[in-house]
């Protein structure tokens, strides 16, 4: 199994999605990229041009192609309607290995970056 050096913010916000939204008992998981890409990368108010889209489909998809590589997602591969249609994956949902790197991600403590130059100021002598 090949594990990502470190998840981009794409591959963390694709974790995050499906760990808050489970499939419930009993359905089958529905959700497929192009669902995911309005929930990753949300349309700003006055909309993206069919250029950002299209980046915007091609980001997420390779996140959901290195999530599956490294066994934290599974999903069906389609292929979208017509000649030349493009690749898609459909029933996405996390697999056991996705659920603990998704907790793990959950948890991380964001790196605090401290400048070891910096002296606070100090106060006054009396």
């Amino acid at each position: 199994m090949k594990m990502p050096e470190k998840l981009d913010a794409t591959e963390e916000a694709i974790l995050r999605y499906l760990y808050d939204n489970p499939t419930p008992d009993g359905q089958e998981a529905y959700l497929d990229t192009f669902q995911l890409v309005n929930h990753v990368r949300p349309e700003p108010a006055n909309g993206f041009n069919e250029e950002q889209q299209k980046e915007n489909f091609k980001q997420t998809q390779h996140a959901i192609e290195t999530l599956i590589e490294s066994k934290f997602v599974k999903g069906t591969r389609l292929r979208s309607g017509g000649p030349g249609g493009s690749v898609y994956f459909a029933h996405l949902e996390l697999t056991t290995s996705g659920e603990a790197e998704a907790i793990r991600q959950k948890r991380k403590v964001k790196e605090v970056v401290v400048d070891p130059t910096h002296r606070p100021p100090r106060p006054p002598i009396s």
